[in-house]
């Protein structure tokens, strides 16, 4: 991966990361905590994806299994809406990473 691909995936990252909605209120339905804890679980997962990518540690049974959670991540309207414009940012850094599933 070129110095240009790394610079692109590390702005894909960060404005990934900088999604932070407001915490759901006291009496929330459980789907908004839910989508909430799913956009934190997407989040944590990208960034542990990033991290691999640059020490070119992931096993290949990590990457299976990070790619069925990014996966069912980015499929819930919930996490698309919460992620909102970071939305096609967080599919293009899983596609980069290799761990978008596309249908």
């Amino acid at each position: 991966m070129g110095y240009q691909d790394n610079r692109k995936l590390r702005a894909l990252h960060r404005r990934v990361q900088a999604v932070d909605p407001p915490m759901p209120s006291d009496d929330a339905s459980d789907g908004e905590w839910d989508a909430r804890a799913d956009l934190q679980d997407l989040q944590a997962v990208l960034t542990g994806l990033a991290s691999s990518q640059e020490s070119r540690s992931a096993s290949v049974a990590g990457r299976s299994e990070w790619r069925e959670t990014v996966t069912a991540h980015l499929a819930k309207p919930s996490v698309v809406a919460l992620l909102g414009d970071a939305a096609d940012d967080a599919r293009s850094l899983a596609a980069a990473l290799g761990v978008l599933r596309t249908p």
